[in-house]
């Protein structure tokens, strides 16, 4: 059977962005017991991980409106986490416009709470008894001749688990191969040869990657894979592999998008949602997908 999409929503393999210098927040934080109130934390900080969700779709349809012949691929908690994490560094105007900018309602929720729910999402994520195979981080690479305030540097490291790493950008070869070599250690060697090009007088470099290897809790035999027409769009059609077999699966049909929503879990507490709309609907379906339709799709999957 032919399968019809253009773009894909997937995890984006690495995010590199340049900054301003920070300046210090004037905060401080206390490690706290996240194991004894992983759960109560978690309840309150529902709805600034929901603005991730909202987001997301707001990047995919800013991405996807660039191209309509490849596949966009996002990992917008990996944007959000390092401008959140930036935003420490900042005050005054610039402070509200980064947290605004990410649909944060400062009059909900406070800048240290915002900060405290990332520090608790990270954690889980890197929980040591987690089973999703998750490496996500973010690096500062800041000018030898610079110095960061001390309490930036700490909220940095206690809060996001992150680096600072003081670096010459004057010999910019040696300084890309610096980032590129950490960020493929940190990586376990999945992501190499991020950074491309530097300029000498870079003053600061953001340095964010993420890494994701999940098993399926149903695995696919080898003899399940053949390949089959792949439809990129009306006029482009390539050939690739494609799992064809019969059984019972997590699948639910979303009348108001006009589509087929599939739900596969991996091991652990994660779940891809594979949505196939029909033949001229994509357009309609990126436009009308929203948080809502997956909190109404996944009671919907219970059931089954």
């Amino acid at each position: 059977m032919s399968s019809s999409i253009s773009r894909v929503l997937l995890f984006l393999a690495g995010f590199c962005s340049l900054v301003p210098g920070p300046q210090a927040a004037n905060f401080e934080y206390v490690d706290g017991a996240l194991h004894d109130h992983e759960h109560h934390e978690y309840v309150i900080c529902h709805n600034i991980f929901y603005n991730v969700f909202d987001l997301a779709l707001a990047f995919y349809r800013g991405q996807a409106s660039w191209s309509k012949t490849t596949n966009t691929l996002l990992s917008p908690i990996s944007i959000v986490t390092a401008f959140t994490m930036l935003s420490l560094g900042t005050e005054g105007e610039t402070l509200l416009q980064i947290l605004e900018s990410l649909n944060f309602n400062l009059r909900v929720a406070s800048e240290i709470h915002i900060h405290q729910c990332f520090q608790l999402l990270l954690h889980i994520f890197q929980h040591p008894d987690h089973q999703l195979q998750l490496t996500m981080g973010s690096s500062l690479f800041v000018r030898d001749s610079l110095t960061l305030m001390h309490q930036f540097v700490q909220n940095v490291k206690e809060l996001y688990n992150s680096d600072v790493i003081s670096i010459s950008f004057r010999e910019t070869r040696f300084a890309r191969k610096q980032i590129n070599d950490y960020v493929e250690k940190e990586t376990y060697g999945e992501i190499v040869d991020l950074v491309k090009d530097l300029k000498k007088d870079t003053d600061l470099i953001l340095v964010n990657y993420i890494s994701f290897h999940g098993k399926w809790t149903v695995q696919f035999p080898a003899e399940y894979i053949a390949e089959e027409d792949f439809h990129v769009d009306e006029v482009t059609t390539v050939r690739v592999p494609m799992i064809i077999r019969l059984g019972i699966f997590l699948l639910t049909r979303d009348e108001e998008l006009s589509s087929w929503v599939l739900v596969q879990h991996a091991v652990g507490d994660a779940m891809a949602f594979f949505i196939l709309p029909d033949p001229g609907k994509m357009q309609e379906l990126e436009e009308g997908l929203t948080q809502e339709h997956f909190n109404s799709i996944l009671p919907t999957i219970d059931e089954k």
